[in-house]
């Protein structure tokens, strides 16, 4: 879906000057990164409800951690 905002907004910031086509791609083009933003969130709900979000804590270091539960102590690498 973001592949395809990027198409829109470059016809429409390069190609279109007529304002009556502009204006429905624009919102067009808002309306799906909307969406797409949403069902992001729902899959990363999904995921942590499942376990399977792979999350990569720093410690003091600056060495990063591995783990997937929430609450769990991450692993060294």
């Amino acid at each position: 879906m973001s592949r395809q905002v990027a198409k829109i907004n470059s016809e429409v910031c390069f190609k279109i000057t007529d304002w009556n086509v502009y204006i429905p791609l624009v919102a067009t083009g808002h309306e799906l990164m909307r969406v797409a933003a949403e069902m992001a969130d729902e899959v990363r709900e999904i995921e942590k409800t499942g376990g399977t979000v792979l999350r990569e804590p720093h410690f003091k270091g600056g060495s990063r951690g591995r783990k997937r539960a929430l609450i769990e102590k991450p692993k060294r690498d």
